[in-house]
């Protein structure tokens, strides 16, 4: 899985060991690595104010995580095959492989 942060200046990448790296979108440098710790990432996306980015693993959970640190900040544990803020960013939608759509009310220090 891949995103592209809306200033385009940040890209994030998943793969099927569940890693996540950002890398910066011009030089290719990396900003930060969360390891691989299981389920494949299907999805990846970011917030439009670009401090968070949501990773949907196909184990059906969604993590929150900050994108200055990598920190987790929230998990879900239903719909990870795909994931998509709302414009304002106080929600995140999400697909599951049984075809059910949830819609998330996001913490408060996420917006």
């Amino acid at each position: 899985a891949v995103a592209l942060s809306s200033d385009a200046r940040t890209v994030a990448s998943g793969s099927a060991d569940g890693e996540v790296i950002l890398w910066h979108a011009l030089s290719g440098e990396e900003q930060f690595r969360i390891q691989g710790t299981g389920p494949r990432v299907q999805a990846l996306a970011f917030s439009p104010d670009r401090n968070s980015f949501a990773v949907g693993r196909d184990d059906g959970t969604v993590c929150l995580y900050q994108v200055d640190s990598g920190e987790l900040t929230h998990q879900w544990n239903r719909g990870g095959w795909c994931v998509a803020f709302s414009r304002d960013g106080k929600q995140l939608a999400t697909g599951s492989h049984d075809g059910a759509v949830h819609i998330w009310k996001l913490p408060a220090a996420t917006k």
